[in-house]
C-alpha cells in the first residue's frame, strides 16, 4: 500500500457533485487529507459519502426574524387607531392598495395608495390644477431605502433614501412588528393627526 495526499479540491469536487446546488457552498474541510490509496476513485467516493453524511447531519440554521421579512408583501389594510385601539380613520380608504418589499441585502421599498384616486383632467401631469396635485399627493405614499431589524425591541427601521413626502428623505421610520402565519403587522410610534394622538396599524400578506 502507498500513502498519498489527496488535495481538498479533488475531494470537495467529488462531494459537491453528489449534492443539490443549494448545499454545495456549505462543504468545508482541511486543506488536504492523508489517505491510504486502496483503489483511486473508490476511496474518493468513500470520502465524499462521509462528507455528505456529516453535512446532512448538521442542524439547519434557524430562521431569524430578519429572514422572515424578506419577500414581497401585499397591503390588506391601513388604519389609524387611538390609544384605546379604536379605529379613528382609514386614511387610504377601505380598499387601500400597496406593496412593501424587503430583500436579503437590506434594501426595501414601500408604496400605499387609495384605490379610487381621482385622475387629472389633463394627460400632462405638469398641467394639473392645485386641487388635483393636492389630491394626488394626499392619496399616495412611497419611499425606498434600507432596513434594519432589531429582534430584541421587535422593530424594523426603514432608513429612507428618498420619499414622496420630502421630509422623510434621509430620516428613519421605525415600525413595531409582529408575524402571524403569512401576515405581517407593522405599527408606527404614536403621532399627532388632526389634533388627535394615533398609531398607524398596517396589515400585510406575503405573496412571495
Amino acid at each position: 500500500m502507498t500513502t498519498a495526499k489527496i488535495p481538498k479540491s479533488v475531494v470537495l469536487s467529488e462531494a459537491k457533485n453528489l449534492l443539490p446546488p443549494k448545499y454545495q457552498k456549505q462543504i468545508v474541510g482541511p486543506s488536504c487529507l492523508s489517505m491510504t490509496i486502496v483503489g483511486g476513485d473508490h476511496i474518493i467516493k468513500l470520502i465524499s459519502a462521509v462528507l455528505l453524511f456529516a453535512l446532512i447531519s448538521l442542524p439547519a440554521r434557524a430562521m431569524t426574524e430578519a429572514d422572515k421579512f424578506v419577500g414581497v408583501w401585499r397591503l390588506l389594510s391601513v388604519e389609524y387607531r387611538s390609544d384605546a385601539g379604536a379605529i379613528v380613520e382609514s386614511p387610504y380608504g377601505a380598499e387601500a392598495e400597496g406593496t412593501i418589499m424587503y430583500d436579503s441585502l437590506g434594501n426595501m421599498s414601500a408604496q400605499i395608495a387609495r384605490k379610487d384616486r381621482p385622475r387629472f383632467s389633463s394627460a400632462d401631469r405638469s398641467a394639473g390644477t392645485v386641487e388635483e396635485k393636492t389630491a394626488a399627493f394626499e392619496s399616495y405614499v412611497a419611499y425606498f431605502g434600507r432596513h434594519r431589524v432589531d429582534e430584541r425591541d421587535r422593530t424594523v427601521t426603514h432608513e429612507v433614501q428618498q420619499a414622496l413626502f420630502p421630509n422623510w428623505a434621509g430620516g428613519k421610520q421605525v415600525r413595531y412588528y409582529t408575524f402571524a402565519d403569512r401576515t405581517l403587522t407593522l405599527r408606527t410610534p404614536p403621532f399627532q393627526y388632526l389634533g388627535k394622538r394615533v398609531t398607524a396599524v398596517l396589515l400585510w400578506d406575503k405573496i412571495r
